[in-house]
């Protein structure tokens, strides 16, 4: 599932949805974040069961159980003897991407759409440069909002 599609219709400012996605976690800290909220584990329990090394902790079998139900996975395919095995809790972890996958989206698309380099493109979302006309008036199309909600005039 896109998420970056679900803040795009949000009713929010061009800055506003820059700075919705820049706060998103990525996908490696929502499984861990998912994990300590599942199992109630202190955040470093949590790391040692993500550790590769072979001395990782090994959480008990209701733990297990509480994160292969929230991961919709099979427990013995998640926990086996080796953890670097395919499948496995720690191989699932380090597959996920460590970047914030939504935020680099929205700037590809703007700068796809606009042909701005990436660069002018975080400048625009971190409002330290504000985009022509013409580029405000593409963008809005692209996202499909109206250019006064993308871009709300300053008052005073």
């Amino acid at each position: 599932m896109n998420t970056l599609e679900n803040y795009l219709r949000m009713p929010l400012s061009l800055y506003e949805i820059g700075d919705m996605l820049t706060n998103l976690p990525t996908p490696r800290r929502r499984l861990f974040n998912l994990i300590v909220a599942v199992t109630g584990l202190t955040p470093n329990t949590v790391r040692m069961i993500l550790s590769p090394t072979p001395n990782g902790y090994i959480p008990s079998s209701e733990i297990k159980r509480k994160i292969a139900k929230a991961l919709r996975k099979d427990v013995n395919t998640l926990f086996p003897e080796n953890r670097r095995q395919s499948g496995s809790i720690f191989e699932l972890y380090s597959a996920l991407p460590a970047k914030k996958i939504e935020f680099h989206q929205f700037i590809d698309l703007l700068s796809r759409i606009t042909k701005a380099a990436p660069k002018t493109v975080r400048k625009w979302l971190s409002q330290n440069k504000v985009p022509k006309k013409g580029i405000r008036k593409d963008i809005a199309r692209t996202i499909g909002v109206s250019i006064i909600q993308l871009f709300p005039e300053e008052k005073g």
